[in-house]
């Protein structure tokens, strides 16, 4: 209409905010960030233990509570929130596989990724992400991180935050975490050194052992 200001559509689902969630054995930790133009700032870091609980039922009243003690005041519907599952079944892998349509990728993944992990995937949720293209003994194939979690993880973690109100942008594995942290520290690092770099991350209940290969100031998780 003539003589009003065009609404910007985009502008109003807009998110400010990215909020990385960490649900651990004996604490909850959170971090939120700004969007700002020259990149993320930090604008809220917060941690809160929780009960040793045998009951489930109790537990589970524990974690709630002090979700809702972490998201006080912040504004959800303007956040994007990634959550790391901590779970000795979500995992990630580094592979190699065949060039191929990226529309029949997914299915090929699906058919190898039980060869991929140390123990059986039935029952898991599967995604993937290209990291780039190879070429090995002259045959041109994908690498691609491959990201499984127990559906029955997945469920617990979307009733969880379900109770809460908050609606997660996305899961990420704990070594998927760590890549991202490590890409940021070779991109940092002065000349771009390359090497083989090994993170223990020691949890309450389990360990993770994540090993990068720095490639030109990039990092990859195995």
């Amino acid at each position: 209409m003539v003589g009003k200001k065009k609404m910007d559509i985009k502008g109003i689902f807009r998110k400010d905010y990215i909020i990385g969630l960490d649900i651990g054995s004996s604490s909850i930790k959170v971090a939120q960030f700004i969007k700002k133009e020259d990149g993320l700032h930090l604008a809220k870091a917060d941690l809160k233990e929780i009960k040793q609980l045998e009951d489930g039922h109790l537990r589970e009243q524990e974690i709630v509570s002090a979700l809702k003690d972490l998201f006080r005041g912040v504004d959800i519907k303007k956040s994007e929130v990634i959550t790391v599952i901590n779970c000795p079944k979500t995992a990630i892998k580094i592979a190699k596989t065949p060039y191929m349509p990226k529309a029949e990728l997914r299915d090929g993944i699906s058919l190898e990724a039980k060869n991929y992990f140390p123990f059986l995937i039935d029952g898991s949720s599967l995604d993937y992400e290209i990291l780039g293209d190879v070429v090995e003994k002259g045959a041109r194939k994908y690498e691609v991180a491959i990201a499984v979690s127990p559906n029955a993880t997945v469920e617990r973690y979307l009733s969880l935050l379900g109770k809460t109100g908050i609606k997660p942008t996305s899961f990420i594995p704990v070594p998927y975490a760590i890549q991202k942290l490590a890409e940021h520290l070779y991109a940092s690092a002065e000349g771009g050194k390359k090497g083989v770099t090994t993170c223990v991350i020691i949890g309450r209940s389990n360990t993770e052992l994540v090993i990068f290969s720095a490639r030109g100031g990039s990092a990859f998780g195995g």
